[in-house]
């Protein structure tokens, strides 16, 4: 298990600003990089999954299929749809990450718990990217979908999300004699940092903002579990900042600090959310609001703001009917707009 947490802040800035600045050279040579946006339903070449669960009574199945099937054999002996996926589980509660790879050949998938992929109890999210079969670089390679399956004792059935797909290069590789695999598949780390950057050159970036459209009023039949991710690590404090609207258009804000990952009921970041105060006969028995998110300031652990702000991505969980008879439903949640993302390793 890996338990270094890898570069130190000040390289993580440094690195920051220049794909910042990168970014802006960017837009000029790829005008529609600004319109770049992380693919819900579409094939990528890194994925996020914001969930697993590892604890006892919950089981957690992952699945990453490659959707190329070219079989052309290449001069190095693999096929052009080969493809290496470098998987990373982060715990949710300190951050670690634990890694493995898996070969998948053209047209195939994989699927398993992840209490045999990753043996470490716990919860939290984990990312699948691209990488060449002989090389173990991080490559473009836009075939890669993926889901969550996760189901509970004492639960009808389970639920079930996509992974958020990013896909590779959005406004095209960054020069004409970008180096490529021995398959033909251009590696990604365009800046040589070692790192994979939402910056919209190497990966799309990261939503602006994220939406739930509706949620319950939350009380003892109804509760709905918000579950964030942030690619900026353990050294950082995230933070994000919720809209909260009734029915009857009222709005209330409220902020929120954490790292890395974070997953709670609605009522717990506001008390709002128990008792919305809108028109109580739009929906009988029980009121119904929603949310805007964003991502705050991101404050590094000496205090200090970093030039830019806060990236989230994220997903709804419901709970919904009494306790012991209770079904979940799970939804990512809508986005807009794009951020720089910062990167994951």
């Amino acid at each position: 298990m890996a338990n270094e947490q890898g570069i130190g802040p000040r390289e993580r800035l440094a690195r920051a600003l220049r794909a910042s600045l990168v970014i802006l050279s960017a837009m000029t040579a790829f005008p529609g990089i600004a319109g770049a946006q992380p693919r819900d339903l579409e094939p990528g070449s890194l994925l996020v999954y914001p969930f697993f669960d590892n604890r006892p009574g919950r089981e957690t199945v992952v699945t990453v299929t490659n959707t190329n099937f070219d079989r052309s054999v290449t001069p190095n002996g693999f096929k052009t749809g080969d493809v290496l996926a470098h998987f990373v589980y982060v715990d949710g509660l300190d951050c670690l990450e634990f890694d493995r790879a898996e070969f998948l050949t053209p047209g195939d998938t994989l699927t398993v718990p992840t209490t045999v992929h990753d043996p470490h109890a716990g919860f939290g999210f984990l990312y699948v990217y691209a990488t060449d079969p002989e090389t173990h670089e991080p490559i473009e390679f836009d075939h890669l979908l993926g889901d969550i399956l996760v189901i509970a004792s004492g639960l009808e059935g389970g639920w079930s999300i996509q992974a958020v797909a990013f896909q590779a290069f959005p406004g095209g590789p960054p020069g004409p004699a970008a180096p490529t695999s021995g398959s033909g598949h251009a590696f990604t780390d365009a800046d040589g940092d070692g790192l994979r950057d939402f910056d919209g050159i190497e990966y799309d970036l990261f939503p602006d903002a994220l939406y739930v459209p509706r949620f319950f009023e939350e009380g003892a039949r109804n509760q709905t579990q918000l579950v964030l991710v942030t690619p900026f690590g353990p050294e950082y404090i995230a933070s994000a900042e919720f809209s909260i609207f009734n029915n009857s258009e009222d709005r209330f804000s409220r902020s929120l600090r954490f790292s890395c990952w974070f997953a709670a009921d609605l009522s717990t970041i506001s008390s709002i959310t128990s008792s919305l105060g809108g028109n109580p006969f739009e929906f009988a028995p029980r009121q119904t609001g929603w949310l805007r998110i964003a991502g705050g300031r991101l404050i590094n652990r000496s205090g200090r703001r970093e030039p830019f702000d806060t990236a989230v991505l994220g997903f709804a969980l419901e709970n919904l009917g009494p306790v012991g008879n209770r079904i979940q439903v799970a939804r990512l949640l809508n986005h807009s707009g794009t951020r720089f993302g910062g990167s994951l390793r």
